[in-house]
């Protein structure tokens, strides 16, 4: 494969770097900042356990994040916007 064929491929496999933003009642949530706030918050309720997964749902019109761990949750597995 020729140089010059070896540049467009790379160049054709980058991806853009992709930010989601969460706007309304006049705030900017990004995404990463959410599952910051989220993991955050399953740190202190689960300290001995290793999540596989968390499930995040944003429900702006109430102002709560709610979340499952491993597919559980409960009525403490929330966080404000």
């Amino acid at each position: 494969m020729s140089e010059a064929v070896r540049k467009i491929t790379r160049k054709a496999v980058r991806k853009p770097k992709t930010e989601m933003v969460l706007e309304f009642a006049g705030k900017q949530y990004t995404m990463e900042d959410i599952q910051k706030k989220v993991q955050g918050q399953v740190a202190k309720l689960y300290p001995d356990a290793a999540p596989k997964n968390i499930a995040i749902y944003m429900q702006p019109e109430t102002g709560y994040i709610y979340y499952t761990v491993d597919g559980k949750g409960g009525d403490d597995h929330f966080v404000e916007f």
